[in-house]
């Protein structure tokens, strides 16, 4: 059978993006790791294990970064009013938060990577700064 590679992101406190690279280990020399994405039981495709990797990349901090802003800095009271209120403005105005709370995962693994905000002026107000720490999420993957 044919093996659909599309890649596959999952969001939690981290954020991994998968992407099947078939029946044979990928090996990639910009810092992404190979890992086994699924193995098929015994007679599903034929009598022996069918086993299919995937090339992965990982972000530390995600979710973890919007619980910072919501419980660490106070600036909403849920996810969901987070997002609210990130919504209400069209754009970051320019900020953009890294959040290396943990250092840097793939392509880099630099533990000693620290996280940083760019692009404050006065304009940046609470909206700004949950849009552009939701859109940290999506920049790092």
């Amino acid at each position: 059978p044919s093996v659909v590679k599309r890649p596959q992101n999952t969001y939690g406190t981290g954020s991994f993006c998968l992407m099947n690279s078939g029946s044979s280990p990928s090996f990639c020399s910009q810092g992404l790791l190979t890992t086994v994405a699924f193995t098929m039981a015994p007679g599903a495709v034929s009598e022996d294990r069918k086993v299919c990797y995937a090339v992965e990349g990982s972000v530390a901090s995600a979710g973890s970064a919007l619980s910072w802003a919501i419980h660490g800095l106070g600036m909403a009271d849920s996810p969901a009013q987070a997002s609210a209120i990130a919504a209400s403005v069209e754009s970051s105005e320019g900020m953009y938060v890294v959040p290396a709370f943990s250092g840097l995962l793939a392509p880099y693994w630099r533990d000693d990577a620290r996280g940083v905000i760019v692009g404050l002026t006065q304009k940046i107000n609470r909206a700004h700064f949950l849009r552009s720490v939701i859109e940290a999420a999506a920049f790092q993957t």
